[in-house]
């Protein structure tokens, strides 16, 4: 299937907030999903599970977009790597259309930067007026062999569990079997 689109990126203002938790996230975020305000560049922040929501980069809707271009960007999905130059005239917030993830790394011209979540659930960083290289990049989690190696020798513990058992039984059955029985007087 192939949809038309933007690209990953897009410039917008942050206006308001919704807070949502993992229960509630799409009913919290329907109305935004329904609206045009996406097609307007206005987002509002996410407060998701007990997390602060990104301060607003405007006041209130301004009508206007932002009016910031993404002069270049390129993606490499492999190496979960999106990268994005943007001329900014005004303060607003970049956003990925990516799912939000703690895991993802931002930095604006070189200097780490804060991944913020916008709604519905995908991640941003705020830039100031200006000309910047924004380069988001996915972290994965570092413990995945350690993690499978635990699972591992923990299906191995299980799998093996109830043959101790066996094990166990026949060894008692065979020296039960090899004990000297008392003789009778």
């Amino acid at each position: 299937y192939e949809v038309q689109t933007t690209g990953y990126f897009q410039v917008v203002d942050r206006v308001g907030s919704i807070t949502a938790d993992r229960t509630n996230l799409e009913a919290t975020t329907r109305g935004f999903r329904d609206s045009n305000d996406a097609l307007n560049n206005v987002y509002p922040a996410m407060a998701f599970a007990g997390h602060a929501a990104a301060p607003p980069t405007v006041a209130s809707a301004p009508g206007t977009s932002p009016g910031s271009v993404i002069s270049q960007s390129a993606a490499d999905r492999a190496q979960g790597r999106y990268i994005a130059t943007v001329d900014a005239t005004r303060t607003a917030t970049v956003v990925l259309k990516v799912s939000y993830d703690p895991h993802w790394q931002v930095t604006v011209d070189g200097k780490p930067a804060k991944a913020v979540m916008m709604a519905p659930s995908i991640v941003g960083v705020d830039v100031g007026p200006g000309r910047h290289d924004i380069v988001f990049h996915y972290r994965t989690y570092p413990y995945y062999p350690e993690l499978f190696a635990v699972g591992g020798l923990t299906l191995g513990g299980l799998a093996a569990w109830p043959r101790r058992r066996r094990l166990r039984s026949r060894a008692e059955r065979y020296l039960a079997q090899r004990r000297p029985r008392p003789v009778a007087d």
